[in-house]
């Protein structure tokens, strides 16, 4: 797979994961989750572990909307990047739940740092994708609106395939990762 082919399988998979919204699932998180992690070894160019998501998350998805770097916690914490890798990548993926994967020492991540809904959802209550959400429990959560996720999730794979065109040094760590480590296809 070439870059082209990968910017384009991406494109459908993440177009995919948006029909699943209208279910009111929790799968296209699960998903968007791992889209980042995928991306972020392969702009790498290798499994860099926890510090290549979360500076990928501050590379790249700050490029698409600010407010994945600038985001502050009402606790004064400005740490989304971390938040989305314990709490988004490793608790959601690995644990299926919003309370960070405690298979990792020294957690840095919150319990319930991050909530999650439906565009619909947060239409009718007012709520925008990555504002401060409390809810009913009274959390520090930043609220994630999973079709809006995945439109930025669309926009930073434009965006590495662009940045890629013009960085031969890029393109090599891209075409890398899509050796070593080719995503899962319709062949399996």
């Amino acid at each position: 797979m070439n870059i082209l082919e990968a910017k384009n399988y991406f494109h459908d998979l993440i177009s995919a994961a948006k029909k699943y919204c209208a279910d009111r699932t929790p799968l296209p998180f699960v998903l968007g989750a791992s889209f980042i992690d995928y991306f972020s070894k392969m702009v790498e160019g290798k499994d860099k572990k926890g510090p290549g998501y979360k500076d990928f998350v501050t590379t790249y998805m700050k490029e698409v909307r600010q407010e994945y770097v600038t985001f502050k916690y009402s606790n004064g914490v400005p740490d989304l990047p971390v938040q989305m890798y314990h709490v988004l990548r490793c608790g959601i993926v690995h644990s299926f739940s919003l309370i960070p994967d405690k298979s990792v020492h020294k957690q840095p991540g919150r319990d319930h740092s991050i909530a999650l809904c439906h565009k619909a959802e947060a239409d009718q209550k007012g709520l925008k994708h990555l504002s401060h959400y409390a809810g009913s429990w009274n959390l520090d959560a930043a609220l994630f609106v999973i079709e809006d996720f995945l439109d930025d999730l669309l926009a930073v794979n434009e965006l590495i395939y662009n940045k890629a065109v013009n960085d031969s040094k890029l393109r090599e760590k891209i075409e890398n990762w899509l050796r070593v480590s080719p995503p899962i296809s319709g062949g399996y």
